[in-house]
């Protein structure tokens, strides 16, 4: 089975996500269930060529250095994926989920309205928007994104890591800036910020104190910012920021 193939049938299947292990078969995820997808059982090298065939030269590179690679993989037709390649035991896996092609509505998430009215109305501030893994904190931020893209004139830029969504421009328009594909790293892309002159910024994957650091200082200069961000709920994840400082700046 190539690539093209495998994305086919995770999307004809409407898995969420295929688990590629050596040693074991293609892994498919269908709910809270999970079984193998045939039988055929992956070698190293099929696990390392398939990383090969979607990942550009510049993943690559920083899979080699960092062991590790997140990012999006688009196929045009059918759908928009995010994949993890990792090592384990000196060999490569491979983990893959599917988004839909286009962005949810607020309608198929349902965030707090309370939260996307005070959104609407703040003209600065920090939105936090926290879940645990897997808890469709992408799915919500897409969905509140689409719905000011739709009604209002606005300009969005966002700073992704990956990107998960693409976002069409309607009343408002959006810049994605795709992390080791659209700008070097974070600090290169908040350091652009000045010249887009944006009425909201979106920040994705918030987990390290220098992001974190540059959010705060982005917000607390007047911008309006939304970001995600791993917690149980935003207490912790407030807490959590307080501890990445020395005491004498809390």
């Amino acid at each position: 089975m190539n690539v093209e193939e495998l994305f086919t049938t995770m999307v004809d299947k409407r898995a969420s996500h295929l688990h590629l292990v050596p040693g074991s078969p293609i892994m498919i995820r269908r709910g809270a269930s999970i079984e193998p997808l045939d039988g055929h059982i992956l070698s190293p090298q099929d696990t390392r060529d398939i990383s090969e065939t979607i990942m550009s030269e510049d993943l690559l590179d920083d899979f080699d250095e960092k062991f590790q690679a997140d990012f999006s993989f688009s196929v045009p037709g059918l759908s928009r994926f995010r994949i993890v390649c990792y090592q384990q035991r000196g060999t490569v896996g491979i983990v893959i989920s599917t988004n839909p092609p286009a962005p949810p509505t607020l309608e198929d998430v349902t965030p707090p309205q309370s939260f996307v009215d005070k959104l609407n109305d703040s003209p600065s501030g920090l939105f936090l928007l926290t879940g645990p893994r897997g808890s469709g904190k992408a799915h919500t931020l897409a969905a509140i994104v689409k719905h000011l893209l739709d009604t209002q004139n606005i300009n969005i830029v966002s700073i992704e890591d990956p990107i998960d969504f693409l976002h069409k421009n309607r009343k408002g328009v959006i810049s994605q800036r795709e992390i080791h594909t659209d700008s070097l790293s974070y600090e290169n892309a908040f350091r652009a910020l000045n010249n887009l002159a944006p009425d909201l910024v979106v920040v994705t994957g918030v987990s390290d104190f220098d992001v974190i650091d540059k959010v705060l200082n982005l917000a607390a200069q007047g911008n309006k910012v939304i970001c995600t961000a791993a917690a149980p709920n935003a207490i912790v994840f407030l807490e959590r920021i307080i501890e990445l400082y020395p005491p004498h700046l809390h």
